[in-house]
């Protein structure tokens, strides 16, 4: 029973994120707009006042599909481990966005945390998924 719920499961829950998350953004537009607009400066990539935080619709519908899919799907199934180690690394991620969006953090605490998630994501692609299959996954 669980495998074949597993295996209706799989193919809508990126099809699912993809629209709950355009959801999300569309429908915090207008608060962003008007609480959360980055002012250009030397460092921006932009020349206008710009909507920053969209990146809250792609955490939270991470958030809630990755612990759907550990709750529905049990996390005692050693398939799911993956999930619990994306769901810590988004959050990982968001956090240091978030303080880098609320304070001057330099660029080496960033990039040292920012790269600890990603490896840890790396780490649990399985060998035949993994981006350079020659190499060991922790190069």
């Amino acid at each position: 029973m669980q495998d074949r719920l597993t295996a209706f499961a799989a193919p809508a829950i990126l099809p699912a994120a993809a629209v709950l998350t355009a959801l999300l953004i569309i429908a915090l537009g207008p608060w962003l707009t008007r609480y959360a607009v980055a002012k250009p400066n030397a460092c921006s990539s932009h020349k206008v006042p710009t909507p920053q935080g969209t990146g809250i619709a792609v955490v939270g519908t991470t958030i809630f599909v990755s612990g759907g899919a550990l709750f529905f799907l049990s996390a005692a199934n050693p398939k799911m481990s993956p999930l619990v180690v994306i769901l810590a690394a988004v959050l990982l991620m968001a956090a240091v966005g978030a303080m880098a969006d609320k304070y001057p953090v330099t660029a080496a605490p960033r990039l040292v945390l920012q790269s600890f998630a990603v490896t840890a994501v790396l780490a649990t692609f399985s060998p035949e998924l993994q981006p350079l299959p020659d190499l060991p996954w922790w190069c």
